[in-house]
């Protein structure tokens, strides 16, 4: 249902993560030497090499994060398992900021290390995917509340 605020940060969940694919990381440049990670594949230019390392698996979390909470907002008739699919999907969108990280520290020491590199917009947004999915468990265990409260009035 549409209608209930927990579906509408389900949403924006489901469409933080889902640009969160197409959109860089992380990046860092220093003259001829240049580093950018998305979440399909990291690409190193040292000079006039160019290497490609495969991300995939980045993308692979947060489209099965999109897709668990886009297919989440049509479970609101069982507020519970909404509630354990919504705290699953954080745990998938902690798990992907998590790799994120290890993969920028991992790339600043390719070269030049006292340069930092910069987190981009695929980085941030899932941050603010887990504050609208942490909202969507908010509002789904108060919609389970009043369930039950009105349940213990008849």
């Amino acid at each position: 249902m549409i209608q209930r605020i927990q579906s509408i940060f389900l949403l924006m969940v489901s469409i933080l993560m889902g640009l969160t694919v197409f959109l860089p990381i992380w990046g860092k440049v220093d003259g001829a030497n240049k580093i950018e990670i998305n979440a399909i594949q990291m690409t190193q230019t040292l000079g006039d090499v160019v290497t490609e390392q495969t991300t995939i698996y980045l993308a692979i979390i947060a489209g099965l994060a999109a897709i668990l909470a886009f297919g989440n907002i049509f479970n609101f008739k069982n507020r519970r398992f909404q509630m354990k699919i919504a705290l699953f999907g954080t745990l998938l969108i902690a798990i992907f900021i998590g790799v994120a990280t290890f993969l920028t520290y991992q790339a600043q020491e390719v070269f030049s290390p006292e340069i930092g590199g910069t987190m981009a917009y695929g980085y941030y947004l899932p941050v603010a995917a887990i504050l609208f999915n942490w909202l969507s468990v908010r509002f789904i265990k108060k919609d389970e509340d009043m369930v039950r409260s009105a349940d213990r009035l008849r």
